[in-house]
């Protein structure tokens, strides 16, 4: 199924005062942490948006609790579920800047 991508512009304009997010540092027996290259996403490829190595996450949706949000987005970008409990181990704060709200991961 093709997604269909709003100009970023627009998109900003729908979303609330600050967003919530989460990541997952997910790590193999060897001690390899996972990445994703954003590749994986034709539609920000094809906005030209800057195509980089990531650890999956991105925002949770509305009443959404950070834990079940990082399994979600585990699931959604790589297919992966946890074998075991996800542990939340920090905080970022990352303050408004081109355009985008406040966000707290």
């Amino acid at each position: 199924m093709a997604q269909t991508w709003m100009p970023r512009e627009e998109f900003v304009q729908t979303l609330p005062p600050a967003l919530h997010g989460c990541g997952v540092l997910l790590f193999d027996p060897e001690g390899r942490l996972l990445l994703v290259h954003d590749s994986y996403n034709a539609g920000r490829a094809a906005k030209g948006w800057p195509q980089r190595w990531w650890a999956t996450g991105g925002l949770l949706e509305k009443g959404e609790a950070p834990v079940d949000g990082a399994r979600r987005e585990l699931m959604e970008e790589t297919g992966l579920q946890p074998a075991g409990p996800l542990v939340p181990i920090g905080v970022e704060f990352l303050p408004p800047a081109e355009g985008w709200p406040p966000v707290t991961t």
